[in-house]
């Protein structure tokens, strides 16, 4: 009771001499005797006393000032009179008795408890720290390397393994490491951030497990040494494979004791929770590492992840210690750790998921009796904790664990590779035991969903008749975080989920969970209008309860537009739901003005709608009274005059809507009534690009790049009048974005003006895939050519100086808006020869553009020089400039290994060879930059007129890395391999004649082709393409090439054999197999060739030779002339 009359200062100034007492004792006497040990360990105990009650005290939200003897110097000064008797009696026991061992491991373990309470106080943010954390670091002035080798390399590990090494009981072992656990637990974890998620506006806001300076130290794979002459060398860190070892010792210990005593005995329980909580800290920090940039791999000499820590195995005794009945009030740490797992080694606890999420109790037992049922440990405890909430048994720890347990589960769900378990291509080495494995997993996961039912229909009855939760809640904190992990998992289970084929049978639960989200969401909206006093208290529980579940909704809808303004339908239950009675009143109460009147509400209401409008835009124009009140509810947030927020809201559902309606016309069920849209919400967009704020323009600016060809069909023409000369066009509005690229005042205005005229361009001007339409969704053209040049002309004058601009986000939309205007005119250009001389002029800023220091500028600049290229090489412009310029064919070739190094890039980092450390942004756009590469590449080369003017050697490298990216399919992302399949197979036919006279990129190109034959049978997207190619290859080889394509055998494998066998069944041609066998006679060949080779071929030759004679097939029409060039546009 001394702390209720005893100051801080006070208290810290008697640990302080305490402390200094034993440094005393120590020094005086060496090496200490048994008198002073017990003197020691009684001054030891006292302090520890002492520190806990002061860290109980001082609670970090308080405002306290730092005690004055608790300075960090002094605290780490306390620290350093600990850790030098530590490591003096630890080095010194190595020849004693097993008695003496005893004594110093003892002596030692009540050393570790005072050690663990100065590092615990040493991470108080006291309250005359500027810093707004709650926590700090612990002890600042030695630094994370410093503490690590202080505290755990010579202290902690060598007192662990002499604990080890020593024969006393497990039991006894766990108590004494007890301290020392909780010291590197200390340094591991990251008390600043609060490790549950938060769902705000219906948005996730996932908070990933934070990595410590101090864990950095401790388990980064690697250590640097800079040496004398200022290199750095890199060394494997060993502490990270002892402390794993040490922590793992420490939990089975404390699992032997938990299985031997079932959480009997009070004093082991609190050391088998520190080492539960020690090993939750070093997989965290595990998993940080593992997603940032300190990678843990073979080659930095570390071993594998899943052979650092058995999670396997860990699993199973979590299993086990949860089954324990009174292991009830510390589940919600082995939860925890058993979430961390599923994280960290999702391959490890997915082939364990039937112990968490498989019932497995006889079939007569199963039902709601969940007293006899053994099986489906996870779901049975959630409906243990829904049964006491409807008994009202708040306090229940079951009901108090519940978000420990939902957060288990949705991270073993999100762990298991469900669309290759349930589907009907599942492999059978994950067929782990009897039965039908599909219809296992399928079955425990509809058990699961009609748990999340259940708790989702309590929660819902909770919020509505008992919204205070005064009983047992405290804050609302169990309540809150039991509907966050619900709500996660409720998304999961409409998204991760497969639900074509046999697994259609998810689609009616998950689309019930979505219902009972949405009940919940559109109950809260409704609740927070109650005006009463009892109900305010509880408006903010209320209005949590919304935003929570809001969250469902959004997963289940999903983005509704991918990046590249292409369709992504909803989830099945959602549409399910959307197409169901039971979503009409959240459409209702969605669509209501009434739902945005505070500003909090109306950006979470917003949030939802746009969802809906972009997903599902027939849900807003299947009924005329949905839409009227839609427009109205826009109508009324841009009429805000009084907020610009507002105003900003209610130009985003519009943007939404209408990028919802343009990237899903062809997957629409109701067909929507185009004219209403510049009726309804173009008079909103223009006024807004008149207001005062530029956010506002900038989104205005935004929606009209949105709008359809049918739209601006509507707006540009003029009253009577029926054709789209230029002189006949009411230009107002695109004037209005076309002066806004140039807006001296804002680059967001200039950057969203410049692709909204992009957009604009390519929706009116470009000629739409007839092939690929149905008759009733083909676009007309009613946009005159002369109509397409004036605009033209008009964006190439804007342009001009957009391009040069010194924002990086306008010099990338500004050549976006060229690469629509030059791919849009291409297409007209090769019906009607049309001549735009000021498209040519922005070659060569676009071509500087590709050494652009921003990424999204190189990016646009790749896509935008292949459509620019055509009206610079194409025969129709440049025939009659190529004998004035000879500086041309330089440029060309220069544009060719600019190209080809971008692939390449891609390609050396894909397989390690990059001599450049990327990060994942870096990497990414690399990729991005490969693809777009490959597609201008194919663009480039299909000019026969330039490539007959470069080196041979520029075509040969070019091509080269085209078909590096099929050799590396496996590899690199799939879009770069189908982009290379596509500009080799759209190659004229002269090129590869060309190339099979000067060059051997036939023989690799036809290696390449044969290998991933080999490789993917009829498992690829692009094999068609590939089989295709290599046809062509074949009927432009000459005899040399396929010597080439022999010898290149061991750099590019292929199986000769299976190469013969596709030849044969695709019925080549004869004169193939006599290049062929000229080729095998030649001596080159034959040295690194088996004799049944050359044998095999020339029996296949003779007998055609001898069957009649069949007509030479000429090439695919594509190619029927040699002299022809295919200038086909490409279509990215």
């Amino acid at each position: 009771s001394i702390h209720t009359f005893l100051s801080p200062d006070l208290v810290s100034e008697i640990i302080y001499v305490i402390l200094r007492g034993i440094k005393a004792i120590g020094n005086k006497s060496r090496p200490l005797q048994k008198e002073c040990k017990d003197i020691i360990v009684n001054m030891s105990n006292l302090s520890s006393v002492c520190l806990g009650i002061f860290a109980s005290r001082q609670q970090p939200y308080r405002k306290t000032e730092r005690p004055r003897y608790f300075t960090d110097l002094r605290l780490c000064e306390c620290v350093t009179i600990l850790l030098d008797i530590i490591r003096t009696d630890v080095d010194s026991c190595t020849n004693d008795t097993t008695t003496q061992q005893m004594e110093v491991i003892g002596f030692n373990a009540s050393l570790f408890v005072c050690l663990a309470k100065i590092m615990a106080v040493s991470t108080i943010n006291w309250g005359n720290n500027k810093s707004t954390q709650k926590w700090r670091s612990p002890l600042n002035p030695w630094g994370p390397e410093k503490t690590a080798t202080f505290i755990v390399k010579q202290s902690v590990l060598p007192f662990v393994k002499s604990v080890g090494d020593s024969t006393v009981s497990t039991a006894l072992k766990l108590t004494y490491c007890q301290a020392a656990m909780e010291c590197v637990c200390v340094l591991l974890n990251d008390h600043q951030v609060d490790l549950f998620p938060e769902i705000k506006g219906g948005k996730l806001v996932r908070r990933n497990h934070p990595l410590s300076k101090h864990a950095a130290a401790i388990l980064a794979p690697l250590v640097v040494d800079v040496l004398p002459d200022g290199k750095e060398k890199h060394s494997r860190n060993p502490l990270r494979s002892e402390v794993i070892a040490a922590i793992s010792v420490s939990w089975n210990w404390s699992c032997q004791v938990a299985f031997d005593d079932g959480f009997s005995n009070e004093t082991t329980n609190g050391q088998i929770v520190t080492s539960c909580r020690s090993m939750t800290a070093v997989v965290n920090a595990l998993y940080a590492l593992k997603k940032g940039k300190y990678k843990c791999t073979e080659q930095n000499g570390c071993s594998p992840p899943s052979q650092e820590l058995h999670a396997s195995e860990i699993s199973k005794q979590i299993h086990m210690i949860l089954q324990i009945e009174r292991s009830s009030p510390f589940r919600s740490y082995f939860l925890e750790l058993l979430t961390s797992l599923s994280l960290m080694y999702p391959s490890a606890l997915a082939r364990h998921w039937h112990l968490f999420l498989e019932d497995t109790s006889p079939r007569h037992l199963r039902g709601d009796n969940l007293a006899v049922r053994k099986g489906s440990f996870l779901v049975s405890f959630v409906e243990r904790g829904i049964c006491d909430s409807n008994n009202g048994k708040y306090d229940d720890e079951c009901w108090i664990n519940m978000p420990h347990a939902l957060g288990a589960i949705s991270a073993l769900i999100s762990s298991m590779p469900l669309t290759l378990w349930i589907s009907s291509e599942g492999r059978t080495s994950y067929r782990l035991s009897a039965g039908n494995f599909p219809s296992r997993v399928r079955q425990a996961l509809m058990n699961t969903m009609s748990a999340i039912l259940k708790v989702m229909s309590s929660l819902r009855t909770i919020v509505e008749t008992e919204p205070i939760l005064s009983r047992g809640f405290g804050s609302n904190a169990y309540f809150e975080h039991t509907m966050i992990q619900c709500s996660i998992l409720a998304g999961q289970f409409c998204t991760i989920l497969p639900f074509a084929g046999d697994n259609d049978v998810l689609i009616e639960p998950a689309s019930k969970i979505v219902s009972l989200a949405a009940d919940i969401y559109t109950l809260g909206l409704k609740m927070i209008g109650i005006d009463t006093v009892s109900f305010a208290a509880s408006s903010q529980l209320i209005g949590k309860a919304s935003s929570i579940f809001g969250h469902v909704i959004l997963e289940s809808l999903g983005s509704g537009v991918t990046d590249t303004g292409k369709a992504v339908a909803v989830s099945p239950p959602a549409r399910q739901w959307l197409c169901d009675v039971s979503s009409y009143d959240f459409i209702g109460v969605a669509l209501s003005k009434k739902t945005y009147r505070s500003p909090n509400q109306s950006k979470a209401g917003v949030d939802i709608l746009a969802h809906v409008a972009r997903s599902a835009p027939w849900v807003i124009t299947r009924e005329p009274f949905n839409l009227a009140t839609f427009r109205d509810t826009c109508s009324h947030l841009c009429g805000n005059v009084n907020d610009a927020k507002t105003r900003i809201l209610g130009l985003k559902l519009v943007e939404s809507f209408l990028l919802g309606r343009k990237a899903s016309q062809s997957l629409c069920i109701f067909q929507i009534d185009f004219p209403v849209v510049p009726e309804y919400f173009c008079p909103l967009l223009q006024s807004a690009l008149k207001d005062e704020i530029p956010a506002v323009r900038i989104s205005a600016i935004s929606s009209f790049g949105a709008l359809l060809q049918t739209d601006w069909r509507s707006m540009l023409l003029t009253p009577h009048e029926s054709t789209f000369e230029p002189d006949m066009v009411d230009w107002t509005c695109i004037n209005s974005i076309l002066q806004a690229t140039s807006d001296g005042s804002n680059s967001g205005i200039r950057s969203a003006a410049c692709k909204a005229i992009g957009n604009i361009y390519s929706e009116c001007i470009d000629t739409p895939d007839i092939e690929n339409s149905s008759s009733t969704q083909k676009k007309t053209i009613p946009f005159c050519d002369a109509f397409a040049i004036h605009f033209a002309n008009n964006v190439c004058n804007k342009m001009e100086m957009a391009i040069a601009d010194a924002n990086a986000s306008v010099r990338s939309m500004a050549i976006f808006a060229m690469g629509n205007v030059a791919s849009a005119m291409r297409g007209r250009s090769e019906n009607s020869e049309i001549y735009i001389p000021t498209i040519k002029k922005f070659f060569d800023p676009v071509n500087a553009c590709l050494d652009d220091r921003d990424e999204k500028v190189v990016g646009n600049a790749i896509i935008t020089i292949g459509h620019i290229a055509y009206f610079v090489y194409s025969p129709m412009y440049l025939s009659s400039v190529l004998g004035e310029n000879a500086g041309i064919p330089n440029v060309f070739s220069l544009l060719l290994s600019k190209l080809s190094s971008k692939v390449e890039l891609a390609l050396c980092d894909a397989i390690g060879e990059s001599s450049r450390d990327f990060s994942w942004k870096q990497r990414n756009s690399a990729k991005k930059h490969a693809w777009g590469a490959c597609m201008s590449i194919g663009t480039l080369l299909s000019f026969s007129n330039m490539t007959k003017l470069i080196q041979y050697s520029v075509i040969e490298t070019t091509l080269n890395q085209l078909f590096r990216c099929i050799q590396l399919h496996n590899i690199v992302h799939e879009k770069i391999s189908a982009s290379s399949a596509a500009s080799l197979l759209k190659l004229p036919c002269s090129l590869w004649l060309h190339c099979s006279s000067n060059c051997g990129a036939i023989g690799r190109g036809l290696a390449t082709c044969f290998g991933f034959i080999n490789q993917r049978a009829d498992k690829s997207s692009i094999l068609s393409e590939i089989k295709s190619l290599t046809k062509v290859m074949l009927s432009a080889a000459n005899s040399e090439d396929f010597c080439i394509m022999f010898l290149n055998q061991d750099d590019i494998p292929f199986d000769i054999e299976q190469m013969y066998q596709w030849l044969v069944s695709n019925d080549m041609d004869v004169y193939i197999f006599d290049k062929i066998s000229l080729a095998l006679e030649h001596k080159r060949v034959r040295s690194v060739l088996d004799v049944s080779v050359a044998q095999m071929f020339l029996t296949r030759t003779r007998h055609e030779h001898k069957s009649p004679c069949k007509s030479a097939e000429s090439l695919p029409r594509k190619y029927s002339n040699g002299d022809e060039s295919d200038d086909d546009g490409d279509e990215l």
